[in-house]
């Protein structure tokens, strides 16, 4: 999904403009794991953008779940 996603945006992105990217996800182990983590990296190398370093167990900032 990344993959088919993620990665063509960040492209179009980095081809319409000079803009920093920032990848945030919310590191649960279940959605994390050292496979998807390593994929992840190297496409952030190769694509340009940066992952945001992201605690396990942060309180959820996201104000529309509690709307």
């Amino acid at each position: 999904m990344l993959a088919d996603t993620l990665l063509p945006f960040v492209d179009v992105l980095h081809a319409d403009r000079q803009v920093d990217i920032v990848f945030q996800q919310d590191n649960a182990t279940l959605h994390f794991s050292s496979v998807t983590r390593k994929w992840l990296e190297d496409k952030a190398k190769k694509h340009g953008f940066s992952i945001m370093q992201w605690l396990f167990n942060s309180p959820d900032l996201n104000p529309i779940e509690y709307l």
